[in-house]
C-alpha cells in the first residue's frame, strides 16, 4: 500500500568494475584515483534506508544507472 517516488541517475561512462560494484555501499577506501574517501554512497545508502526506501545500481560497459525509491507521504500526512 506504500507509494514510492523513483529517481534514476544514468551516465554513459565505461561502467563500474564488478569488484567495485560489490563494495559500492560499504564504507571502504575508494578504488578510484585521487583523494576520494569512498564513503559517499555508504552515506546515501544509510539515509535512503532510514527513510524507508532503497537504492540500487546497474552497470555495464555502456554506462551506470543508480535508482532510488523513496516513499511518498500518505494522503493527509
Amino acid at each position: 500500500g506504500q507509494a514510492f517516488a523513483e529517481i534514476s541517475v544514468k551516465d554513459s561512462g565505461p561502467g563500474i568494475a564488478p569488484k567495485a560494484q560489490a563494495l559500492l555501499f560499504s564504507p571502504v577506501d575508494s578504488l578510484k584515483p585521487g583523494q576520494n574517501r569512498g564513503i559517499g554512497l555508504n552515506i546515501v545508502h544509510r539515509l535512503v534506508k532510514k527513510l524507508g526506501g532503497c537504492i540500487s545500481c546497474q552497470s555495464s560497459p555502456a554506462g551506470t544507472t543508480f535508482t532510488l525509491l523513496l516513499p511518498t507521504p500518505k494522503a493527509g500526512h
